[in-house]
């Protein structure tokens, strides 16, 4: 898969603008910014996309949104991605960047029409997390499945009104009780807001995060089979 067929792809995962909210994603400080799309459809929403580069490094950027957003912005890590975003009205404003060859970062800001849409009832998914553990109601916001070459990937996102802790626990007793080794397990964020799990058996690996937006715990998944890797 392309970078850019990836970064779509990243794209798609987050509740993602509202025909009467056109509140505009600002970019980091002194980046060099190029327009994506305007107005792409995928599956069923509007994106608007545009890529950045800037000088300052990824922690700088995240900080950067953090002040901005306060209290009220999700983060998530699909390596070498990191994607921090926010819900405004019924759009989801969404930046995922990563380190630049030589220095400084790179990324894309979006602006999605997802929120907008789900609370429409206009956006549905076809068996929406078939297969794939979750805590009972949790609501199934996207699940997609990518196929490159020795490689198949599926990522989902989903929300319930667990809490975090509950939501790593309920992950680390199933995961463990089919025999997976815990690769990584740590908060990402203060006073029980946020956390990560990669997971691990032969040929599969999975890396949840987790975070409390609003009331409720985000949860996107990324579970990735081979016929060997090794881990």
């Amino acid at each position: 898969m392309n970078t850019s067929v990836a970064a779509l792809c990243l794209l798609l995962l987050l509740p993602t603008w509202s025909a009467q909210a056109r509140t505009e994603l600002p970019a980091p400080p002194h980046a060099r910014v190029t327009t994506v799309s305007t107005g792409t459809k995928a599956m069923g929403m509007q994106l608007r996309i545009r890529r950045f580069e800037t000088r300052q490094s990824v922690d700088e950027v995240l900080a950067f949104y953090r002040k901005r957003w306060k209290d009220h912005a999700a983060e998530s890590r699909m390596p070498p991605w990191r994607m921090i975003g926010q819900l405004v009205d019924d759009e989801y404003h969404n930046v995922q960047v990563q380190a630049r060859a030589g220095g400084g970062s790179w990324g894309y800001l979006s602006i999605s029409d997802l929120p907008g849409q789900a609370r429409q009832h206009r956006y549905t998914l076809a068996n929406p997390g078939k297969g794939f553990p979750r805590m009972g109601g949790s609501r199934v916001l996207d699940d997609q499945s990518n196929r490159d070459p020795g490689k198949l990937s599926r990522t989902l996102m989903f929300s319930n009104r667990f809490s975090v802790a509950s939501n790593t626990s309920f992950y680390k007793r199933h995961y463990q009780g089919l025999g997976w080794r815990v690769l990584l397990d740590e908060a990402s964020a203060a006073q029980g807001q946020g956390h990560v799990l990669t997971l691990a058996r032969r040929g599969e690996q999975v890396t949840i995060t987790l975070n409390r937006v609003a009331g409720q715990t985000r949860v996107v998944a990324n579970h990735e089979q081979a016929k060997v890797l090794g881990w």
